[in-house]
């Protein structure tokens, strides 16, 4: 369904038919040298048109960012687990890998995140990963190119 890599972390997402319904999982993987390690995941049902093709407006109902159109974009979920493989300067228990699950209309083409650019698939669901504790500035760009709004992606509990 959605894939987003940021240098040496990345986050899948897959459905797959489950007894009577479709089930969404997320996993979360990172780099160590030349191996991809997976750190866990989670994941829940989705609605039986989940992989349909996205729509001119999202339905209403669902939870809205922001200051951007809740028709354009609506937040869907969101994660984080610590690597604890990760090598630092300072005592750590490791990094926090965060990431959030977006659902976007027809209009949008594009997700801008520092300058790593993701591509929307047809069904309009993505994943964004980032590393830290900060919140993530998410650029929304319509099939013309034209930003059509900005949010910020919380970090996960």
């Amino acid at each position: 369904m959605a894939l987003d890599v940021s240098e040496d972390i990345a986050v899948t997402m897959f459905a797959r038919r489950s007894v009577g319904c479709i089930v969404e999982e997320t996993h979360v993987f990172t780099r160590h040298g030349d191996r991809w390690r997976i750190l866990g995941g989670g994941g829940g049902p989705l609605d039986d048109r989940a992989l349909e093709d996205r729509p001119a407006e999202l339905p209403a109902g669902l939870r809205a960012a922001p200051g951007v159109d809740a028709r354009v974009l609506a937040l869907e979920g969101a994660g984080g687990i610590v690597d604890s493989h990760y090598k630092s300067w300072r005592p750590t228990r490791g990094r926090w890998i965060n990431y959030g699950i977006v659902r976007v209309n027809l209009d949008v083409a594009h997700l801008l995140v520092d300058s790593r650019e993701i591509t929307v698939p047809w069904h309009g669901r993505c994943v964004v990963a980032w590393p830290g504790g900060r919140a993530q500035k998410l650029s929304i760009l319509g099939t013309d190119g034209q930003r059509l709004g900005q949010i910020s992606l919380n970090r996960s509990p």
